[in-house]
């Protein structure tokens, strides 16, 4: 008796390849279409690390650019309006000094200039000694003309109060002992020794 063993071939899905048991078909998946899992695998997750990557990129712009936003917005406030309650949550605290000569006699910076029944201008004096209490409460540049106004007194590169340059008096500005032409735009630092002095020439 003649006896026809006939046995149904496996085909790969993958590569059409055909083979003769199932067994041999997985050892053919493992060994020839691994790597493609695996080097697909491996795009999947350098997609991913490139999108998370991405992503922490552009958080960081979009951070960096409301700071910048934020900054420069602040220089655009009326700084001069802003009241402050108490020394807490301010931006900058600093204390440059002030002093003021007209004619040989010192000039006293009243006490109190910028407090009003106990609220605070961003720039203040709390005695006579000169020094400012510079406090603003966001990032701003306050310059000596900022006091000048909240104290509602004329300074600039030729006037100190209504005594004037003419023709027989001048008006000089040292800032630590040093001759200095900023006047009344000079930025206000720390510890700064400012002095104005009106004299006959």
């Amino acid at each position: 008796m003649f006896c026809l063993n006939i046995t149904e071939k496996m085909k790969c899905e993958k590569c059409d390849r055909e083979f003769d048991s199932e067994v041999a078909l997985e050892h053919h998946n493992k060994a020839k279409h691994g790597e493609v899992f695996k080097k697909s695998r491996w795009e999947n997750l350098n997609k991913k690390k490139i999108r998370n990557l991405s992503f922490s990129f552009i958080v960081v712009l979009l951070i960096g650019f409301s700071g910048f936003f934020i900054f420069d917005k602040s220089q655009n406030v009326d700084i001069l309006a802003v009241n402050l309650l108490s020394h807490d949550n301010v931006a900058l605290h600093i204390h440059p000094i002030l002093e003021i000569e007209i004619l040989g006699e010192n000039f006293p910076i009243p006490s109190n200039t910028g407090i009003t029944d106990g609220i605070m201008k961003v720039v203040h004096t709390h005695d006579s000694s000169g020094t400012l209490h510079v406090e603003p409460p966001i990032p701003y540049e306050l310059r000596l003309t900022h006091f000048f106004q909240l104290w509602s007194r004329t300074f600039n590169s030729q006037c100190i109060f209504d005594n004037c340059v003419d023709s027989e008096h001048e008006l000089l500005f040292y800032v630590n002992g040093e001759l200095n032409n900023e006047y009344e735009n000079l930025l206000l630092k720390d510890h700064d020794e400012i002095k104005i002095v009106y004299r006959e020439k």
